[in-house]
């Protein structure tokens, strides 16, 4: 079954489709690595060229890119919906570029919508009961409303497809959760109690430092060996 993960960087697509639309695919073992890069290289392959797939070919690629995922997750668990979210980036990804199609439920914006909700692991009432008091979580309840942006992610860009749908309500609600806590997360104390400070970018903190004038310890006219500043005096410029 090993073989099946070889050579992944050289299929065109349709091996690809070919190689995940084959029965021993799955029962597939393999680690979840190797999952992971059948699946990226899959998908790499699906996005090179969309607009050129045949409207005949999506229900193949579609059966197949599925098939794949539920191999992996049989065989590894559910890895944190690790593949039930790089489904969702995808059909997200792809509806941004070629737009809904009817007979392809991969290429559909309320499949994806579907999905994302029915994956969250808290209910809005819930939740929004939670975010507020993010710092006062367990470990469970912060995993949890961290799921729900994650889930939330590949769905915003479709909003303009989904104004009809009917859980529309059902996804504002999480959605105005999720801001909710970002807010309050963004503005939030530090554990010291005093507010956030900005810290100055990496490149602009260096170029700053670079500038600033370095004592070199070469001694004064007169004795003594105090500090002069960045030896100005040595190259005739006049110290501070």
């Amino acid at each position: 079954m090993s073989a099946l993960f070889d050579d992944l960087g050289r299929l065109d697509l349709d091996a690809h489709v070919r190689r995940w639309s084959a029965p021993e695919a799955g029962r597939a073992e393999g680690a979840v690595s190797q999952w992971m890069a059948a699946a990226q290289q899959f998908a790499a392959r699906v996005q090179e060229d969309p607009g050129g797939v045949p409207d005949a070919r999506w229900p193949a690629i579609a059966q197949a890119w599925s098939a794949l995922l539920a191999a992996a997750e049989r065989a590894t668990g559910a890895q944190h919906n690790e593949w039930l979210l790089r489904d969702l980036w995808l059909g997200a990804w792809l509806l941004q570029r070629l737009g809904p199609r009817a007979d392809v439920p991969f290429l559909d914006a309320a499949t994806v919508l579907d999905r994302a909700l029915d994956a969250m692991p808290l209910n809005p009432r819930e939740a929004a009961v939670l975010a507020p008091r993010w710092r006062e979580l367990d470990r469970t309840q912060i995993l949890a409303l961290r799921m729900i942006r994650r889930l939330l992610a590949p769905v915003r860009p479709l909003a303009p497809l989904l104004a009809e749908h009917p859980r529309h309500d059902e996804y504002e609600a999480c959605l105005c959760i999720r801001d909710r806590g970002r807010r309050r997360h963004e503005g939030a104390p530090c554990r010291r109690g005093r507010p956030q400070r900005r810290t100055r970018p990496l490149k602009a903190r260096a170029a700053r430092a670079s500038s600033r004038p370095v004592r070199c310890g070469h001694p004064r006219p007169g004795g003594g060996r105090a500090a002069c500043w960045s030896c100005r005096r040595h190259r005739g410029a006049s110290p501070r």
